[in-house]
Parts: C-alpha cells; sequence; structure tokens
C-alpha cells in the first residue's frame, strides 16, 4: 500500500481512522467520549481549509472512526491494501502481540482472533524521549553543543552520528550507543513484566520510531521477533488499511 500526503487542491470524500492511545481505548466510555468530540469537530463541521506553502486545501471528511494506536501495526500485518485479510486462518486465530515505541510513549498491545487480549495491554511513560534526554545533556556537558530533543533522537536513529561543531565533527557514536543501551534495557523490562519472555504470541511485532533505533537489541533479545518495515510510520499505514476495510 503506498501511503502519500494530500496535495493541494479539494479533497471531498476522505475517511479518517484516528489512532488513540492505548490508555484512552481501554475505557469504553473514554473512547466513545473522544470519538464522539472527534467526530464533532472533524466531521460535522463541514468542510476545512487551510493553506501549506501559500497553496490552498480543503477537506471534507466523510466517515471517522478511532482504534489503539498500535492496532495499526496488527492491521497493517494483516491487510493488504484493498483492506482484505492476507494472513491464513490458522494465523487469524493465533495471538498476535505489538509492542508500539515511540518517542514519549511504550504501548504495548495484544489480539487473537480479532479480539484485543486485555491482560496483555498496556503502556508506560518509557519512550524514546529518555534515551535523547541523555545525550542532549552529555552532548552539552562535554561539547557545549546545545541540541533540542528532536536533534538528539535523530542522532540515536543515524548510522554517523557526528554533528558539525566550531571545533569539526565530533563523533558520538559511543554516546548514542550508551543511551540507546540504558532506554533498551528500560523497555525490555517493562515487556517482560507484561508479557515475560512473550513466548505465548504466535507473532511478535515491533513498531515505532523507537523500533527502528533499537533494533538490533530488540532482535537479539527476542530472535523471534519482527521489526516492521517502515516502523515510524507503520502504524499509521495500517490505519489506513483498516479505514479502507470499516469505513469503505
Amino acid at each position: 500500500m503506498q501511503c502519500r500526503a494530500l496535495g493541494a487542491g479539494a479533497h471531498d470524500d476522505l475517511r479518517l481512522m484516528v489512532g488513540l492511545p492505548v490508555e484512552v481505548m481501554q475505557s469504553k466510555e473514554l473512547a466513545l467520549q473522544t470519538r464522539d468530540e472527534l467526530r464533532a469537530w472533524i466531521v460535522r463541521a463541514g468542510e476545512h481549509r487551510y493553506q501549506v506553502n501559500g497553496e490552498a486545501v480543503t477537506l471534507q471528511v466523510r466517515a471517522l472512526d478511532v482504534l489503539a494506536q498500535p492496532a495499526g501495526a496488527y492491521f497493517g500485518w494483516l491487510l493488504a491494501s484493498d483492506g482484505q485479510p492476507t494472513r491464513s486462518a490458522e494465523e487469524l486465530k493465533a495471538s498476535v502481540a505489538i509492542a508500539d515505541i515511540g518517542f514519549n510513549t511504550l504501548d504495548l498491545f495484544a489480539m487473537q482472533g480479532g479480539q484485543v487480549l486485555a491482560r496483555y495491554t498496556g503502556g508506560d511513560t518509557a519512550g524514546m524521549r529518555r534515551a535523547a534526554e541523555v545525550v542532549l545533556h552529555s552532548v552539552h556537558r562535554a561539547h557545549e553543543i546545545s541540541l533540542s530533543l528532536h536533534e538528539a533522537d535523530a542522532l540515536l536513529c543515524s548510522r554517523q552520528p557526528e554533528p558539525a561543531t566550531a571545533a569539526g565533527m565530533v563523533d558520538l557514536a559511543a554516546t548514542t550507543a550508551q543511551a540507546r543501551d540504558a532506554v533498551a534495557s528500560a523497555i525490555t523490562s517493562l515487556i517482560e513484566r507484561q508479557w515475560g519472555q512473550a513466548r505465548q504470541f504466535r507473532t511478535l511485532l515491533f513498531t515505532g520510531g523507537g523500533a527502528e533505533a533499537l533494533r538490533a537489541t530488540l532482535t537479539r533479545h527476542y530472535p523471534y521477533g519482527v521489526v516492521l518495515p517502515g516502523a515510524v510510520t507503520a502504524n499509521a499505514a495500517g490505519l489506513a488499511k483498516a479505514a479502507r476495510r470499516k469505513l469503505g
């Protein structure tokens, strides 16, 4: 499935699937309230008009629903671009676990036969932000360089973390490796607390920008786990497939 940004002009028949934090979706009352508020704001409000780089864009959203953010990874794994299942009947019945490692959060989510497994579902504020803060403070202390959190996060994901400074290029490979190891240890500890070694699941998927940054550690710790291709946008792509299947 190809995903692209909406260009300039009018888009008057959109169907939108919104990913919400696991904590919100765990409360049916809060999930329905949030969905209804989004529908009032986005669907019933009519046209939405704005400009991007001087070009006018008009959106009309006809339908909207909500899912847990990591459910996007599940539907991305499950569905083809037309919204039809691509997995075998056996795979559809088996349990699937998703660890969604974002910048601010870690979401753990599991499904079996299309139903959420509540006892394996939870969340924590153990995202990549902690590692970015370690890099930010270490670099400032050692090199008097002021980085933003997102610049530090980009260095964590870089194969050659070598920012330019007044003194030349600075090799931050050791600093970023140490920060990744620290946050990976915290994340795997939280996963083990919720799932043990996760061997009860037929399929174990890792998604989110943190999954890409921590790929080596995650696949070493969970050799039967899979970091989804395009992990940074895997949830969004999967939610688009779910929207096509559910909303038409």
